[in-house]
This record gives C-alpha cells, structure tokens and sequence, in this order.
C-alpha cells in the first residue's frame, strides 16, 4: 500500500510486508525479549512475524517479490561487514600510532583483496564448475584466517593449475560451502532476481 511519511515533505513511499515462517517469527521473538530485557508490547511481538520494506520506487517498476529479492541480495553487504568485522579483526581499535594504525588497517584492507579477489571469486567459480556447490563467503574468511597458511597453498594451486581443484581447493570445498538448507543462499538470490 501507499503510505506517506511523517516528514516535512509527507513523502509517499510503498509498504511492503511479506508474513515470515512461524520459526522466523518465533526466533524474533526470542531475540527481542533477550535485548530489550523486559516484555516488549504485544503489538511490537506480533510485528516480529513480518518482514516490512519501504521504498519509493513505483509498483509498475518493481513488484513485491522483486523488493523482497533485491532486499535479500542487499543482506550481502551486511555479510561482507561482518566477515571483515570477525574475521579480518577491524572491530579491534588498537592502542598504536597513527603510522601503525594505518599500516594495520591497510594491510587488512590487502588481506581482504587477496582473500575475496584472488582465492574466493576463483575458487568459487572452479567448485561451482566441478562440484556444483557453492562456496560461502563467511567461511572461506574464516577458514583463511583460522589457517593462514593455506593463502600460499590456494594461490599456487590457483596458479599451477587453474581448471582442476587440488588438495588445498578440494579442503576449501569441504568446509567452506554451503550446507543444503531450507532458505536460499547468496547465488541461489542472485539467479532468481536476474532470470
């Protein structure tokens, strides 16, 4: 429905809501009650069961089911951030100098290039053309940064024989894909928006 905001300007907007799985709804619900450590209003647990999205672009551009998808894909971003939060150590502020500061972060920033450009979006074509699964994002960084000294082994591997996964590539597709679940992942999104 069309919906205008409480702005100086009363901008229309659409509003968007998709009813979410009872399990969905009821881990929400969980989680609210865990942080806000009293008992949130009925009427703000019964909202938990929704999945609500504004925008300003026009139904006849986008249907719902399209916002629902391109919101899913957005998710990823949030992914991102939280593999270089976790994994590549920037929620840590260290008590160093400014020069220190910077190398550290620019060399996590390196860390990133190498891990996601050069070994992710390689291996990830190679497993998914071999094996047909597809490599997760959140654990190839964690799996890189538990075993570093995996880089060298990858990238060679990568660089020796770039068709035909060898051990280092066949221990990544191990424990780094994505397990068969019941919600989609990331390429599993990516193809259903763009058909």
């Amino acid at each position: 429905m069309e919906i205008k905001l409480n702005n100086k300007a009363k901008t229309t907007v659409r509003l968007i809501a998709f009813p979410v799985s009872e399990e969905i709804a009821e881990n929400r619900r969980r989680k609210a009650k865990k942080e806000l450590k009293n008992n949130p209003p009925a009427g703000y647990l019964e909202l938990l069961g929704w999945s609500i999205y504004l925008t300003t672009i026009a139904k006849e551009t986008v249907d719902a089911e399209k916002i629902f998808g391109f919101y899913k894909l957005r998710w990823r971003i949030e992914i991102i951030f939280k593999c270089w939060k976790s994994n590549m150590a920037f929620d840590k502020v260290h008590n160093v100098s400014k020069i220190q500061l910077w190398v550290i972060i620019w060399s996590r920033f390196i860390m990133i290039i190498i891990c996601t450009q050069f070994i992710y979006t390689p291996c990830r074509i190679l497993i998914k053309t071999k094996s047909n699964k597809d490599l997760s994002l959140m654990k190839v960084t964690q799996y890189l940064t538990r075993n570093p000294q995996k880089l060298i082994l990858i990238l060679n591997e990568l660089q020796s024989r770039p068709n035909e996964p060898c051990l280092a590539i066949k221990a990544l597709a191990k424990y780094c894909c994505y397990e068969t679940r019941k919600r989609s992942h990331y390429q599993q999104d990516l193809k259903i928006i763009y058909r």
